[in-house]
């Protein structure tokens, strides 16, 4: 190239003239054309450099002043933009789409329900594992035709009424590690109340003298939580003891795991029918401990009883004040020390700790000054008799 254009310099430059087939492709406004894209680049390296006039007359002849050029890069730029808006469009289509997948799989307002937690209300709410039989109705197929959730163990993504025994296997592990965890942290015999010694005479029925905010201040802390995380394992222990006064303290494991699984299960099964049944034994137990100790002292009636049960705000200050009152009338009243008779029971399977025992009672009985009594007692009669 630069050979061609040393040439068709030189032949300017002699006045010969030149064909077009001498000037190659393009004609002269082809020559131009590349003598302006090479020549501005090389030819300082060229033995034969051309003019600074002569390629700004070959550019500006080749290029034709520059129209062409902005025409290309014009109808490249609508290309550009074109392929954009359609990229564009196609990311804007791919978002829509995956967007109206997520709704048919999790059941969106206007697509179909797959899952169970989208027909968590007003069907299970309401209606629980039953068809609903009136009402408003989420999921007409039913809640036990729903899947479960992928997070769920053992049965994630499967119809409930496929994946029924692991289902429940997983809800009676989970039941009964919060039953035992509860027992032995919180049930196992341990006081709720921070109370000091209360005289017997305060026990004036109504379950007086515990009142219905005392949680705030005279129940513990783990109380309290116990209250917040297992009220139905609480009103299943104030149930068994409240039945049986006189029975083994702590309650029976077995007797209180009983009425913690019937309330679980119903909440379940119907969350109503649940509910309702929790209600009314909370009331119940209510009623049956204001007529304590004496059934002439009780002055309260069933209605401010099933309100304090019902009411989010007073439920489980109502459940804390029963709780506390069962343990402070078993402890004051009926004068049970369950610390003593579980030593007890001890003692009678084992000699070396009724043998400790005996000796601790007897300590006791010295301290309270019975044996200072009966040598005062001896003494005097001795004096009497002569002796």
């Amino acid at each position: 190239m630069t050979e061609m254009l040393s040439l068709f310099i030189l032949c300017i430059g002699c006045g010969i003239p030149m064909t077009v087939e001498t000037v190659g492709p393009g004609g002269v406004e082809g020559l131009a054309r590349r003598a302006a894209d090479y020549d501005l680049v090389l030819s300082p390296l060229s033995p034969f450099p051309a003019p600074a006039a002569f390629v700004e007359q070959g550019a500006y002849a080749g290029m034709g002043d520059g129209d062409a050029q902005e025409e290309e890069l014009a109808t490249i730029d609508k290309t550009s933009k074109k392929k954009s808006r359609k990229k564009d469009d196609d990311g804007d289509d791919d978002k829509k789409s995956k967007k109206g997948g997520k709704k048919e799989k999790g059941g969106g307002k206007g697509g179909p329900k797959e899952y169970f937690q989208d027909c968590l209300f007003p069907d299970y709410t309401l209606w629980g594992i039953v068809p609903p039989l009136f009402g408003p109705v989420s999921c007409p197929d039913g809640v036990l035709a729903m899947k479960m959730p992928k997070a769920f163990p053992m049965a994630g993504g499967k119809p409930i009424k496929e994946a029924a025994a692991p289902i429940a296997m997983v809800l009676g592990v989970v039941l009964l590690v919060k039953f035992v965890f509860w027992r032995f942290v919180c049930g196992n015999g341990k006081k709720r109340s921070d109370r000091g010694h209360v005289d017997r005479r305060s026990f004036q029925g109504d379950l007086d003298p515990v009142a219905t905010c005392s949680c705030c201040w005279s129940l513990s802390c783990l109380a309290r939580v116990e209250m917040l995380l297992c009220p139905e394992c609480v009103l299943s222990e104030v149930m068994v003891r409240t039945g049986d006064p006189e029975g083994k303290r702590p309650a029976y494991m077995i007797k209180t795991g009983f009425h913690a699984l019937v309330f679980n299960l119903l909440n379940l099964c119907c969350m109503p029918v649940g509910m309702t049944y929790f209600c009314f034994c909370h009331v119940k137990m209510r009623m049956d401990n204001a007529r304590r100790p004496h059934p002439d002292m009780s002055g309260t009636w069933f209605l401010p009883e099933c309100c304090k049960a019902l009411l989010p705000i007073c439920s489980l200050c109502s459940l804390a004040q029963l709780a506390e009152f069962v343990e402070l009338y078993e402890e004051f009243y009926l004068l049970r020390d369950p610390e003593a008779e579980a030593l007890m029971e001890a003692a009678m399977k084992d000699p070396n700790v009724m043998a400790m025992y005996e000796g601790q009672v007897q300590q006791q009985m010295m301290g309270d000054g019975y044996y200072a009594g009966e040598e005062e007692w001896g003494e005097e009669w001795g004096e009497e008799w002569g002796e």
